[in-house]
């Protein structure tokens, strides 16, 4: 739980990108506080930071849609690819 903690601390602290979910773009900050609330209603199963980014944020538990990231030059990528990835950055840092 605490790896899962410092992604999303991590990833609301980040301005540069935008959180879409359902085709609607959120800020960071809200985009993981919805994140956290969907942990502690879905998640009881989830005990590692990859299984959160597989069963929790990668998609919609309603519409089944993907969750997005939209880079700063308007790109967007899958949440669960971005996720993935910052989880390493983070794990690299300590």
């Amino acid at each position: 739980m605490a790896r899962i903690d410092r992604l999303l601390t991590a990833v609301a602290a980040r301005k540069d990108i935008r959180m879409v979910r359902n085709g609607r773009d959120y800020d960071t900050t809200m985009a993981c506080e919805f994140l956290r609330r969907k942990l502690s209603t879905m998640g009881g199963e989830v005990r590692t930071a990859e299984e959160f980014i597989e069963r929790i944020a990668t998609r919609s538990s309603t519409t089944g849609q993907l969750y997005w990231v939209r880079l700063s030059d308007g790109r967007d990528i899958p949440a669960g690819d971005f996720l993935r990835v910052e989880l390493v950055r983070l794990d690299k840092t300590g």
